[in-house]
C-alpha cells in the first residue's frame, strides 16, 4: 500500500503554497504595516490641520509633504527588502499628487475648503489680503474708494478666483497659476503656468490699486462690474 502523500490527491491536505506566493500572516503582516502607516499620517496632517485652522500657527506644508513622502518611500523599500512589497504605493501616490498641488499653489496658502466671499468695505481690509485652499473664493472690491495706491494679494490653491475690480480705477494686475486659466479685463492665457501682467488705465492720475492674484490649479478672473 502507498503511504506517500501527494498534494494532488483528494482529501490528501491543503495545497502548499507556490515558490514566491506569501502565507496569509505574511500578507496580513504587510496589510497591517500599510495600515499603520497610513493611519499615523492621517493622524498626523489631521492634527496639522487642526493646529493651521484653530491657532495662529502656520504649518509648513510645502515642507511637511516631501518629508512624508520620502518616509513612505523608505518604507516600501524596507518592506520589499524583507519581502515583495507593494501596498504603500498608493499612498506614496496620493502624496505625490499633494506634493506637486502644494508646490503649485501659492506659498500663503490657507487651509480651507468650500466657498468664500469677502466685501471689504476700507483699505486697511483690502490689503491684509486673502487666502483659500480648495474651492471657490471671491474679492469683490467695488466698494473702495482708493485715496492712495494699494496693494491686494489673493492666493488660491484649488478652484476659481473671481475678483471684481472698481471702474475708471488704474490698474496693476499680476495673475498667474500653475496650471489653468488667468482672465484678466479683455486678456486671456491658458495652459501650464498661464500668466498675464498688465497696467489697465494708467493714463489716469489716481491712486493705482495693484492686484497680486494665483492659483494653484483653477482660474483667475479679474472683472469690473
Amino acid at each position: 500500500m502507498n503511504t506517500d502523500w501527494s498534494p494532488t490527491e483528494p482529501g490528501g491536505g491543503a495545497e502548499p503554497f507556490a515558490a514566491g506566493r506569501p502565507s496569509p500572516d505574511e500578507a496580513t503582516h504587510r496589510r497591517a504595516w500599510d495600515q499603520v502607516l497610513g493611519g499615523v499620517l492621517l493622524v498626523v496632517a489631521g492634527s496639522l490641520w487642526l493646529l493651521d485652522t484653530a491657532s495662529d500657527v502656520s504649518v509648513p506644508w510645502r515642507t511637511l509633504l516631501p518629508i512624508a513622502l520620502v518616509v513612505v518611500g523608505l518604507a516600501t523599500v524596507i518592506l520589499a527588502l524583507r519581502r515583495p512589497a507593494g501596498e504603500l504605493i498608493g499612498t506614496g501616490v496620493f502624496l505625490t499628487v499633494l506634493v506637486v498641488v502644494s508646490a503649485l499653489a501659492p506659498a500663503n496658502l490657507g487651509f480651507t475648503i468650500g466657498e468664500r466671499s469677502e466685501r471689504p468695505s476700507t483699505l486697511d481690509q483690502a490689503t491684509e489680503g486673502y487666502s483659500h485652499g480648495i474651492g471657490s473664493l471671491e474679492v469683490d472690491l467695488e466698494r473702495l474708494e482708493l485715496s492712495e495706491s494699494i496693494t491686494v494679494e489673493v492666493g488660491l490653491g484649488i478652484g476659481d478666483l473671481r475678483i471684481v475690480v472698481p471702474e475708471e480705477v488704474p490698474l496693476d494686475v499680476r495673475a498667474t497659476a500653475g496650471v489653468g486659466e488667468v482672465e484678466v479685463l479683455d486678456r486671456r492665457s491658458s495652459g501650464v503656468g498661464p500668466r498675464v501682467e498688465e497696467l489697465f488705465d494708467d493714463d489716469n492720475d489716481g491712486p493705482t490699486l495693484r492686484i497680486d492674484a494665483s492659483v494653484g490649479v483653477g482660474q483667475i478672473q479679474v472683472v469690473r462690474p
